[in-house]
């Protein structure tokens, strides 16, 4: 059978925060059971609960879920940093005030 296209996308925004964020797996479950019980049928919430446990046992059984892809960092070292997202703003200091030509504004004297 086909899947409902709200319970693909549920599906998809629950499995990537599981996976790729430091989300609780519970907190995330819970997030897509509510979305699912709000613009599903009446079986999605059960159907997205299911596939979403499914997913998170699989992942305990082999938690060797580097994706090397560029996808934000969930590889369980501190020392690599909190998920970052790729659409992160430049740093304030290199910001270009001009309108998008990469020149500073000259200092008025």
């Amino acid at each position: 059978g086909r899947m409902a296209a709200t319970d693909r996308n549920v599906l998809r925004l629950g499995a990537f925060e599981i996976l790729f964020y430091d989300t609780p797996s519970a907190v995330a479950v819970n997030e897509a059971i509510e979305l699912a019980k709000r613009y599903g049928n009446e079986l999605s919430p059960t159907f997205i609960n299911g596939i979403l446990d499914r997913l998170i046992k699989k992942q305990q059984v082999s938690p060797a879920n580097a994706t090397g892809s560029g996808a934000p960092n969930n590889t369980g070292d501190p020392s690599a940093g909190p998920p970052t997202e790729s659409a992160d703003p430049p740093p304030a200091e290199t910001t270009s005030v001009t309108g998008g030509n990469g020149t500073q504004p000259d200092s008025e004297s």
